[in-house]
């Protein structure tokens, strides 16, 4: 059963979708890491069921969350632009012909 969701997030969409269906959604994996005090999460849409469940395309989708107390904001920067060109190469390994998108919200 589809939920009508409305989120550009697909670690949003993945954590309402478990409160509504107390489950995850099928077709969906997911990993949390932590990066020096940096959560990172990896949701990955694996198919067409999971594409179905989260109402996103197939494909996977990394958010790194900052730390609420930015008062250092250059090591910030320098430790999550580390993180991001990590979660770069693990995406796209070493095949550099398929496309990505890298967005930044605040």
């Amino acid at each position: 059963m589809k939920t009508n969701i409305y989120t550009d997030l697909a670690i949003e969409t993945r954590e309402l979708y478990k409160e509504v269906h107390h489950s995850e959604a099928d077709g969906i994996e997911a990993l949390t890491l932590d990066y020096g005090g940096y959560k990172t999460t990896r949701v990955n849409i694996l198919n067409e069921i999971g594409s179905e469940n989260l109402g996103k395309p197939i494909g996977t989708y990394v958010t790194i969350e900052l730390p609420s107390d930015k008062s250092d904001t250059s090591k910030i920067i320098s430790e999550v632009s580390d993180i991001v060109k990590a979660e770069i190469r693990n995406l796209i390994g070493e095949d550099t012909s398929e496309p990505i998108m890298v967005v930044g919200l605040a």
